[in-house]
């Protein structure tokens, strides 16, 4: 550029020349990205929950999508391209002949440009990395966390008697033959009816202790209630602690009987058995005994606190709406359909909805984070990758304006460990102030993600160093390749140069 000045090329021009092979470079790449966009976007799109469709969002890469991409692209080599364009045009004409001349060194000042280029890849690949690393980690956790009942060998459907207008005595009759029915099914262990899906929430009601006045507006007494037939606790699994689970003498006419978790146990009666204890309900002044303690099970999302639970007996508390829950002793996929014709033989006009596995719920419920983890992942290792690549460009290049120094140096007696230290000093030395800024970033950002995260810390000290030490010994090795090439230069050639 020195010398195109010295010949009399004006600024302008250096500066359209410079523009024009940036913004070319950056449409080649943007025209790569779309390549790479039209092979992904089936494997992008296999990452959707499961309650969307194949064919939910469409992924055409239409005019809008290649217009956004050009105009990007564009916009970048202006950006990247106008800098280094206008740095070089205002450049002192004699300080670039004598330093061109002479194939001076490229220390870390002269080349700060690209070195602050490649601390912010190496940074922003370890936010990105870390990031990735953390949800991994978590969804590893997820996955382990024990829900208190049985995932596996479970599968549900929804029914709405209500909606059907069935009075109360034809619906009893229908969930007790639906029970029947699909336990007679080959393959099928046992079922269930049940007012709530599992991990599906239910109907809140404010519990008053026995002899405590009922006050409308106290939050702290809201607690989730689930109506359930006396198979429901052998068929999800949740196992009996204390006392007992309901039976067949638990009827309209008997007293009024709850089975409750731990969580509700230690809630009202701390310290103390709550078998025997009676409360009412607000509004109510009926009393109910707890004749059970069950163990906690998830009831709203994976990694929650324990929830305060009341199980209700079906035989005395008819509910219009409900779900057929049934275990199997195989993979649920072969029993769904022979079940799902036999209860709908009962009632040729009731529609079955949300037939699921819990396993395909478990999934949808850790869909967020999965996501997560997949995306982030993905363009971690394209940080990772820019990462290398520009710690190789950069020390390349210093290795390439050094050649005269390294050649002196080698002249002098300098042996081949000495010249790859040297160069992998500098190497690292851009390593260490990115990896340091990726740190604080990621520290700093990682509260933000703290609650999407499952028995992990969100500064986790393995995933910081697990990443840290990746990323290092890439940029190690994109520093020895052209360390490894400095050895390789003929000190008289180097010296001829001059």
């Amino acid at each position: 550029m020195g010398i195109r000045i010295a010949l009399g090329a004006g600024r302008g021009r250096l500066v359209r020349q410079l523009l024009t092979e940036s913004i070319v470079l950056s449409l080649a790449g943007g025209a790569a990205g779309l390549l790479v966009a039209y092979w992904g976007r089936d494997l992008l799109w296999s990452f959707r929950p499961p309650f969307l469709n194949a064919d939910a969002v469409s992924l055409s890469l239409d005019r809008r999508v290649l217009v956004f991409t050009g105009a990007l692209s564009l916009l970048t080599g202006i950006l990247f391209g106008l800098i280094p364009a206008l740095k070089v045009s205002i450049t002192d004409l004699s300080e670039t002949l004598r330093v061109g001349g002479r194939s001076g060194t490229a220390s870390l000042i002269h080349t700060r440009a690209r070195s602050i280029l490649v601390i912010a890849e190496l940074a922003l690949a370890l936010i990105t990395l870390v990031g990735a690393g953390l949800f991994v980690q978590s969804l590893r956790l997820a996955q382990r966390i024990d829900l208190g009942f049985e995932t596996k060998n479970l599968f549900v459907m929804a029914v709405n008697l209500g909606a059907q207008n069935m009075e109360q005595g034809r619906a009893e009759r229908f969930y007790l033959n639906a029970v029947q029915q699909a336990k007679a099914i080959p393959g099928v262990a046992n079922a269930a009816i049940a007012a709530n899906l599992p991990m599906g929430g239910g109907f809140l009601r404010s519990v008053f202790k026995e002899g405590q006045e009922q006050k409308a507006g106290q939050r702290d007494l809201l607690t989730l209630t689930n109506i359930v037939s006396p198979e429901y606790f052998d068929t999800v699994r949740i196992p009996l602690l204390r006392g007992r689970l309901f039976d067949a003498f638990d009827r309209g006419e008997s007293k009024s009987v709850v089975v409750v978790n731990e969580a509700l146990a230690r809630k009202f009666w701390t310290g103390e058995d709550a078998i025997g204890k009676r409360f009412t309900f607000f509004g109510q002044t009926e009393r109910r005994e707890i004749v059970g303690i069950v163990r906690n099970a998830t009831v709203f999302q994976v990694g929650e606190d324990p929830q305060a639970v009341i199980y209700l007996p079906l035989t005395q508390n008819f509910t219009p709406a409900a779900t057929i829950q049934v275990r199997t002793t195989g993979a649920p996929a072969n029993s769904i359909e022979a079940v799902q014709k036999q209860v709908q033989a009962l009632e040729p006009n009731l529609p079955l909805t949300n037939i699921a596995t819990i396993e395909q719920q478990l999934d949808q419920a850790l869909f967020a984070r999965r996501m997560g983890a997949a995306l982030l992942g993905i363009f971690g290792l394209l940080a990772l990758a820019l990462a290398g690549i520009g710690v190789y460009g950069v020390m390349a290049y210093s290795v390439t304006q050094r050649n005269q120094e390294i050649g002196i140096r080698m002249a002098l007696g300098a042996g081949q460990a000495e010249i790859i230290g040297m160069v992998l000093r500098q190497g690292m030395i851009l390593t260490s102030i990115g990896l340091t800024i990726g740190l604080a970033a990621s520290i700093a950002l990682s509260r933000f993600v703290a609650r999407l995260l499952f028995g992990i810390g969100a500064t986790d000290p393995l995933v910081f160093g697990t990443v840290s030490l990746i990323l290092a010994g890439v940029a190690l090795i994109a520093s020895y390749v052209p360390a490894r090439r400095a050895t390789r230069i003929d000190p008289l050639g180097a010296l001829r140069t001059e």
